[in-house]
């Protein structure tokens, strides 16, 4: 059963405002959360595991699975764009540029205000983000869905 550990926006997890969560492509991460999806097997979902602060937050069968990457499309103004990507038995990713409603969308699943702010928090965590891998993962559906 995959795990997934969150350190953030523990308020917006519990009330439902952050769906989504955006981690570092492993082709071992990524064949465990694939198959989940398929199997319909759910998330473990836990607070700080390795700490004090410890919490198990909830279990969730996930929603979606996607390989994004994040594109530099203008260096000169370092204008990342996240980009849904095929991967290819080669290894080689096809990436489909997102649509301005979807960005915004996967924004706010992420629990985030706006693109700067989200790729602000990736770089933070992951540094230069041009054309890395993830995996976009959606765990809950959006209120009224």
């Amino acid at each position: 059963m995959p795990l997934l550990t969150f350190s953030t926006k523990k308020e917006e997890l519990l009330n439902g405002t952050k769906i989504e969560t955006t981690r570092l492509y492993t082709e071992r991460r990524w064949t465990e959360l694939a198959s989940a999806n398929v199997e319909g097997k759910p998330l473990k979902c836990w607070w700080k595991p390795r700490t004090k602060e410890k919490e198990h937050l909830f279990d969730e069968v996930p929603r979606g699975v996607q390989i994004v990457a994040f594109i530099d499309e203008n260096p000169e103004k370092k204008m990342l764009w996240p980009y849904s990507c095929a991967m290819k038995s080669d290894g080689r990713i096809i990436p489909t540029r997102l649509t301005e409603d979807q960005v915004e969308e996967y924004v706010r699943n992420e629990g985030m205000d706006s693109l700067e702010e989200f790729v602000a928090v990736l770089e933070k965590m992951h540094g230069n983000l041009d054309a890395v891998p993830f995996i976009r993962i959606r765990f809950r559906d959006p209120k009224g869905a």
